[in-house]
């Protein structure tokens, strides 16, 4: 039968016939038969102690009366009065004896085991294990270092290299950097990404809050559809008049200029004359009739200026005053009025009736006259 050995092998390199079953290991120059080691060829060496005697220092050794011929010292196990040796520095084997570096003196116990052969210990060379070694199913790999999984990978983490704890792992093995909304209370300040993200913002399809807020928004302000934030002031009752309302429609200094303006109840006007806020009084109608009428106010004169066409029509008229082709007034004055704006002439159609306890008061240097 012939054997094939391998080439060039390794010092304490095991062969193994696979035909014949025997093992054989080289020693460096030969290919000795191989016996891997077992618990069968540990043994206990026959005791020595009771030749001690203080000036022998080499001892015969035998199992069970025959001799045994351990390999080299390390194969021994010795135990010389309760303490273990040291191989080669306390003794030394050679062939079948043992040699102590100090003679043991008589009465020491001593206790010696054979370990048998020495099993060796092989490593492997690089590039030696691949995919194919592996049983079916296992992962696979290449040299840029990719490890591929078929199955399912289970762990109780999984860390990218330089990730952080700020950061999410996508299923490329990339990461997010991005802020996410965690909570029902956070705002929308800062957070770069939620849908499709603008610069310090949030583009979405459809957002749905109780309550949207703004940084720095405050409680007299409007929000924008742009995002920015209206701060006017705008009437919220009809209760509420028109003084320092900065807009509503087109403003104008210190007023308002709206297309309509209704009210249920009248509007209370205020003419300035002469730095006097005139502001009693309550019109109910102002009624332009025709075309070219109109009323408006000469700063440089500080009057109210009434314009009439003369064409079809009544021109303009005012509770209990029409103007037009006729003039006419109220018969009966029945609340009090003050006639104070300086150098005045005041003048009614008569007869006139006062009322019981009204009072007409005519200004210093004013007149009053009854036509």
């Amino acid at each position: 039968m012939a054997l094939n050995f391998p080439d060039s092998p390794t010092l304490n390199q095991v062969y193994t016939d696979t035909t014949s079953g025997f093992s054989y290991q080289w020693d460096g120059v030969v290919w000795q038969s191989y016996a891997p080691a077992s618990s069968s060829q540990i043994k206990i060496i026959d005791d020595i102690s009771g030749s001690f005697n203080g000036s022998t220092q080499t001892f015969a050794l035998a199992v069970s009366g025959a001799p045994i011929f351990p390999a080299n010292a390390q194969q021994l196990r010795v135990v010389l009065g309760g303490v273990v040796q040291e191989p080669v520095t306390d003794y030394t084997v050679s062939g079948s004896d043992i040699t102590f570096t100090t003679p043991p003196s008589g009465g020491l116990d001593c206790s010696i085991i054979s370990l048998g052969p020495a099993v060796p210990v092989y490593t492997l060379e690089d590039g030696v294990v691949t995919p194919a070694n592996l049983s079916t199913g296992g992962p696979s790999w290449n040299t840029a270092g990719d490890l591929n999984v078929s199955g399912i990978v289970t762990a109780t983490s999984f860390v990218k290299s330089g990730g952080t704890s700020s950061q999410f792992l996508k299923a490329d093995g990339s990461v997010d950097s991005n802020t996410y909304l965690t909570t029902e209370t956070q705002t929308l300040d800062d957070v770069t990404s939620l849908g499709n993200s603008t610069s310090n913002g949030i583009s979405v399809g459809v957002l749905t809050a109780t309550s949207i807020k703004r940084s720095g928004g405050t409680s007299s302000q409007f929000l924008k559809a742009d995002g920015s934030v209206d701060s006017n002031t705008y009437l919220t009752t009809e209760t509420q008049t028109l003084d320092d309302v900065t807009s509503l429609g087109n403003i104008t200094t210190n007023g308002i200029s709206v297309g309509v303006l209704t009210a249920t109840g009248g509007f209370n006007i205020g003419i300035q004359s002469e730095g006097t806020d005139v502001t009693t009084g309550v019109i109910t109608a102002i009624n332009f009739v025709g075309t070219g009428n109109s009323i408006s106010y000469n700063p440089a004169t500080k009057t109210v200026d009434v314009s009439v066409s003369s064409g079809e029509g009544s021109g303009v008229s005012t509770t209990g005053i029409t103007t037009g082709y006729i003039w006419s007034n109220p018969n009966s004055i029945d609340a009090d009025i003050s006639l104070n704006s300086p150098n005045r002439n005041y003048g009614m159609f008569g007869p006139i009736t006062i009322s019981p306890g009204v009072t007409v008061t005519v200004g210093v240097g004013n007149t009053f006259t009854v036509i």
